[in-house]
């Protein structure tokens, strides 16, 4: 396998939900302790871009709703498998190109395959990711509770009144987001308005 320069770039793909790409952020903070001079791109859709712009680990963003082109990188990793995005990789000789072994298209076309089976672990789905970092010689056994120290979540703007004329200061404020496009099992939108006709009122 080669070695990568101390300034390598590396794109990190994930193009599914909001909520996989929260989990999949901590990544690139993780890589930049390890690699401080590295630069990160990561590949995403148009309606995740402004969270992924919250990250100062994050140098570059490619919305895969607006190409279906990879710009040259030292690496990528495959962090949710897309088929045209493993090609698109490739096609670009991207030197290397990691993928999990579970995925059959990967066999042809990632040089780097990690044994990884989500469905089969206890481990949280934020650390499993981790696990895809295997091929920078970097440890990749990373404590739930310290996950949340690799986010960077520093480019946080200020939050217009439409907003903020909703939030009181004196009490908790609690947000539910009761649906997951399918991509998960879901409780329903039943026990939502149960549980928020249970908090207490004003």
């Amino acid at each position: 396998m080669q070695k990568l320069p101390d300034n390598f770039s590396v794109i990190i793909s994930r193009t599914d939900s909001i909520g996989d790409v929260v989990l999949t952020l901590p990544m690139t903070g993780y890589i930049k302790k390890h690699f401080p001079k590295c630069k990160i791109t990561f590949v995403g859709r148009n309606y995740t871009r402004d969270v992924v712009a919250l990250s100062e680990h994050v140098d570059d963003f490619i919305s895969w709703d607006e190409t279906h082109t990879l710009p040259k990188a030292d690496a990528i990793i495959h962090v949710f498998p897309v088929k045209k995005i493993a090609q698109a990789a490739k096609k670009s000789k991207i030197g290397l190109r990691v993928g999990t072994m579970n995925r059959l298209f990967h066999w042809g076309t990632c040089n780097k395959l990690i044994s990884l089976s989500r469905k089969n672990s206890d481990l949280h789905e934020s650390q499993l990711n981790f696990k895809l970092l295997k091929f920078l010689n970097i440890p990749t056994d990373v404590k739930l509770e310290d996950i949340k120290n690799y986010y960077g979540f520093t480019k946080t703007q200020a939050l217009s009144e439409e907003w903020l004329k909703l939030i009181d200061k004196t009490r908790t404020n609690i947000i539910l987001h009761p649906k997951s496009k399918g991509s998960a099992r879901e409780w329903g939108l039943e026990n939502f308005s149960r549980l928020i006709n249970s908090l207490p009122g004003k």
